[in-house]
């Protein structure tokens, strides 16, 4: 027999969301729930930072700073801006690394593109199909 999946459950406040089920693989074709109960998991929240203004925010994360913990990078559509959120262990020291235009319509996503260890991001804008790497130089 091999497992093939687990099955996790996250409770955040009254949501329960189940992530995957868990499956056995028996000799022949046929396939059974393995009836293993899993500890339920859950969050601890703390507030680590104050964003302004308050809406139209998206964050993506990675390790942008260094330090071996994951940070995040914000953008903000008012104005293009692109902030680094470093990670201290307690909270966001936010940033301001790049501003991209046009301001408003941008998607962004993180990796690490540039082959050097650290985490960059990647922009499309729609607009003209384009898409840009952000290569960190911190």
């Amino acid at each position: 027999m091999a497992r093939i999946g687990a099955q996790r459950t996250l409770s955040v406040g009254a949501l329960v969301a189940v992530l995957a089920a868990s499956f056995l693989m028996l000799p022949s074709t046929t396939y059974a729930t393995s009836g293993v109960a899993a500890a339920p998991a859950h969050f601890t929240f703390s507030r680590y930072a104050t964003v302004s203004p308050s809406s139209g925010w998206s964050f993506v994360s990675g390790q942008f700073a260094g330090g071996g913990r994951s940070d995040v990078v914000g953008y903000h559509p008012s104005d293009g801006s692109v902030w680094v959120g470093r990670n201290t262990g307690s909270s966001f020291v936010f940033s301001r690394y790049a501003t991209v235009s046009p301001s408003s319509g941008w998607s962004f996503v993180s990796g690490q593109f540039a082959g050097d260890g650290r985490s960059d991001v990647v922009g499309y804008h729609p607009s003209d199909g384009s898409v840009w790497v952000g290569t960190n130089v911190e």
